[in-house]
């Protein structure tokens, strides 16, 4: 048990979503509570009893470590590991002490409301999340309001449930084999087959009418499907072996670096290339900048995947002829550290040799310096970087906004845009550092990305028709190739001609 909470905290640390959802780093919750059912069981059996004072003090300490994990944990705390193990401590010292009647926490467990909600407790876990996920999906904004409807529909749906299903299920007289067949294999195959089903089918486009399959189909599109028709270039590792652009082409004349920021403007420099005749490759980690010096840090180290891969993505792009470099980030939250506005996530850090601190003013040093250094060296060896600025990012998923918009009358008036305000407040230090960066060097380009979707005070989730987005801050394909149509008729883009054409 002790190794497996050793475990789960170190895989917390290394590999956050595997640590939360895969079974070997939650047994030790499990185990936990088989220890204490051996201890009640040997106690029992051996006739040994606390004194009552010990009871009290045991289910007062369990109250104490659950209140404070309550209070405590959030997103920014590592989790399962030692955290979840102190919950789980608690929730068991709080039932050991239930082995006296007398205690206090005993007595307050046994009343009838929290009795009544714990008989409810499983139906309540299996209904409470499907119902806030589809409550979510039509109203974006919970608040109170949605608290209130979903907590009622849960205790609703829960007690009939546990009413016409749960309690019949369990006291109902049926041998092994048929509990085998009807309550586990039968639900499971079929559960299976619909899936599938709804996999091979796409999730059943046609019930949507066609405008909103049309926005539906601009969401999903990606480059990345288009694999098998383009010309692979494995010589630039660790660049990425799909060609952008011209296809004729036998080594690439440009690079784009960068995060899945970047990743998403690979439709764009596909169009730019196609238009100009030049290859280019993508390469770069996700959530990982394009700089020079530095990467993501957590818990004062620095996390090998991001500043190895963008060693090896540079050495290679200043050993190589080519003459351009497209950059791409969210460069917001490398300046703030956070994602956007309800977006889950933990705080990404920047740090160095210098200092790996997790700070906002750390992430600014790091960033700044490195970009500093990026630009620097790419001019110094005859390269030309270009920048793209950041694509607003939303509170929600614009294309869920804009199909159920096409879709449902209900939905006719809903908003699916942002004020720009919100979105250039948080990204004005990045944009200022993007644009101090172009003064120092004025060979550096910067593509002035929300200019084009950003108007009178708005950033749209569309532009000339087109949704933009696959989720709530990345780009589509479509969204991206719209992105470049709308750029190629400004005056800005004679920079981009003139560079690919001399």
């Amino acid at each position: 048990m002790l190794a497996m909470i050793g475990y789960s905290q170190y895989l917390a640390m290394t590999a956050p979503s595997e640590a939360y959802f895969l079974i070997q780093s939650r047994a030790f919750e499990m185990l936990i509570g088989a220890f204490l059912a051996i201890l009640i069981y040997e106690n029992n059996r051996l006739g040994r009893v606390c004194q009552p004072c010990l009871y009290k003090i045991i289910g007062v300490a369990g109250c104490t470590l659950v209140a404070a994990s309550l209070i405590v944990l959030n997103k920014e705390r590592l989790f399962p590991g030692v955290n979840a193990a102190v919950v789980c401590l608690g929730a068991a010292m709080i039932i050991f002490s239930g082995e006296n009647q007398t205690t206090p926490v005993a007595r307050l467990l046994s009343s009838h409301v929290l009795v009544w909600l714990g008989k409810l407790s499983y139906s309540m876990y299996l209904w409470h999340w499907p119902i806030q996920a589809f409550y979510r999906y039509y109203q974006p904004d919970f608040g109170w309001k949605g608290f209130v409807i979903c907590s009622s529909l849960t205790l609703v749906l829960s007690y009939i449930s546990m009413k016409c299903v749960e309690n019949p299920a369990r006291y109902l007289r049926v041998n092994k084999r048929t509990v085998f067949l009807g309550y586990f294999l039968i639900p499971v195959l079929a559960i299976v087959f619909v899936a599938k089903n709804i996999e091979k089918k796409e999730g059943y486009p046609e019930r949507f009418g066609e405008e909103a399959r049309s926005i539906y189909y601009d969401s999903v599109s990606n480059i990345e499907s288009e694999n098998d028709f383009r010309t692979q270039l494995d010589q630039n590792q660790p660049f990425r072996p799909m060609l952008l652009g011209s296809q004729t082409v036998t080594k690439p004349k440009a690079f784009l670096w960068g995060d899945s920021h970047a990743q998403h403007f690979q439709p764009f420099v596909d169009e730019l290339g196609k238009k100009y005749h030049f290859g280019a490759l993508y390469g770069g980690q996700g959530g990982c900048p394009p700089i020079a010096e530095g990467g993501r840090a957590r818990y004062g180290e620095l996390e090998e995947h991001c500043y190895k891969s963008n060693e090896q993505l540079l050495d290679e792009i200043l050993s190589s002829d080519a003459e351009v470099v497209f950059l791409g980030g969210r460069w917001s939250t490398y300046a703030e550290t956070t994602l956007a506005e309800n977006e889950d996530g933990r705080n990404i850090y920047l740090g160095d040799i210098k200092d790996r601190s997790e700070s906002i003013e750390n992430n600014r040093r790091v960033f700044s310096e490195g970009m500093d250094k990026t630009i620097a060296l790419l001019v110094a060896n005859g390269k030309t970087p270009v920048v793209f600025e950041q694509a607003p990012s939303f509170p929600f998923k614009p294309s869920n906004c804009l199909v159920k918009k096409a879709n449902f009358s209900w939905a006719a008036r809903e908003k699916c845009d942002i004020e720009a305000g919100v979105f250039y407040e948080r990204y004005q230090y990045a944009r200022s550092l993007l644009h101090k960066l172009k003064d120092k060097y004025p060979s550096m380009v910067i593509i002035d990305i929300p200019s084009l979707s950003c108007n009178d005070g708005i950033c749209s989730s569309e532009l000339n028709g087109r949704a933009l987005y696959s989720d709530n801050n990345h780009l589509s394909a479509a969204g991206a190739r719209a992105f470049y149509e709308a750029y190629s008729k400004t005056k800005e883009s004679e920079v981009l001609k003139k560079l690919f054409t001399g």
